[in-house]
């Protein structure tokens, strides 16, 4: 299956004619999975994520999700993330924003993500040129805490 790589607000994803619906069973174990107690929310989005690289979801099961996170930063970057999953983006923004979404602060966060502020007018989006960010961002040497040296103590105790 040789098909085009979309992007979807900067990461990558596979074509919908690539991925199939994802099954009754499958998101009614998934639901149950992330709405376990004790579940952290970096846990619940790698399920979700990984789920969401081999299946198509519905914005009704989108939201689902959506609704188990306990925080906003992983509610929007979820609802950014699964745009491009969406096998009915044009219920994306009635279903998903509507819904899942507790803040207007929220829903705007997402549209400002994918780029527009109708988030049902596209179903991928492609980051502007010339505009990636790099991965990871890290100090200079120079000011890296690893290379500072230990400050001196008083006491005869080795603090290693």
């Amino acid at each position: 299956m040789a098909s085009e790589l979309l992007w979807v607000t900067g990461q990558g994803t596979r074509a919908p004619q690539d991925t199939e619906p994802l099954p009754q069973a499958e998101a009614a174990a998934l639901s149950q999975q992330v709405r376990a107690p004790g579940t952290k929310d970096k846990d619940r989005l790698r399920l979700i994520r990984n789920t969401a690289v081999s299946y198509t979801l519905t914005c009704t099961q989108i939201s689902n999700l959506i609704t188990a996170l306990e925080f906003s930063d992983a509610r929007v970057a979820l609802a950014a993330e699964l745009f491009g999953q969406a096998s009915d983006p044009h219920e994306y923004e009635t279903v998903v924003l509507a819904v899942a979404l507790r803040f207007e602060d929220e829903r705007a966060a997402v549209r400002q993500r994918l780029g527009n502020t109708n988030a049902s007018s596209k179903r991928a989006i492609e980051p502007p040129k010339g505009t990636a960010k790099p991965i990871a961002q890290s100090a200079p040497k120079d000011e890296a805490s690893w290379m500072r040296p230990k400050p001196s103590s008083d006491s005869d105790e080795d603090s290693d």
